[in-house]
């Protein structure tokens, strides 16, 4: 009868275990392919904004009148800007307002004015997205380009990491730009203060 219990018990374990193993597997690839049409819809969308748009060109924020970010809709998305980083060779949509449904398809801002110089753009390191996150180095150069075209630069001056989303910790006055990055597997982020150049 003993015996019975324990062969009952570890069939039990295994069908639970081999059940788990699946669910993992099947939440793995769901995301993997939800990835793979983000990174589709953004590279859509980047392009339709640069044919939409005039040529940019280099601005900086001191010329700027007013703190209101333009907004263009493209494919059903209001975007404020392309965010552009070089050494990882990508360049990705910002939209205008947060939600956390939409930062796992784009980066989205946060909260702040690119004018204002306390914009906080979230986003997460799924491929085509912020993957690189752990890559990024002190000094990397970036770019966010607005919708009237209007280029501006930026370099990371210090890279942090944190447990939990708390923007009133992170903030930084010395940062012109703030990048939150979460980590889709472990709920960790990455904070990446950018300072203006120029």
């Amino acid at each position: 009868m003993a015996n019975e219990k324990r062969k009952t018990f570890s069939n039990l374990c295994i069908i639970i275990g081999a059940v788990l193993i699946l669910a993992v597997a099947a939440y793995t690839l769901y995301a993997v392919l939800s990835a793979k049409g983000f990174e589709s819809d953004n590279k859509k969308i980047v392009a339709l904004a640069e044919e939409l748009m005039p040529p940019s060109a280099d601005a900086y924020i001191e010329e700027r009148g007013n703190s209101n970010m333009p907004v263009m809709e493209i494919e059903g998305v209001n975007v404020i800007g392309i965010i552009d980083i070089p050494t990882h060779d990508t360049k990705l949509p910002v939209n205008a307002s947060w939600g956390t449904k939409s930062a796992k398809s784009m980066p989205c801002r946060y909260d702040g004015s690119l004018y204002d110089r306390d914009l906080i753009i979230g986003t997460v390191d799924t491929e085509g997205q912020f993957d690189f996150a752990s890559e990024l180095a002190v000094n990397s150069l970036l770019y966010f380009t607005d919708m009237e075209s209007d280029r501006f630069s930026y370099s990371i001056s210090s890279i942090k990491h944190s447990d939990k989303l708390n923007i009133d910790v992170w903030k930084e006055k010395s940062a012109d730009l703030t990048v939150f990055v979460k980590n889709e597997f472990s709920g960790e982020y990455t904070v990446i203060y950018c300072s203006a150049k120029g």
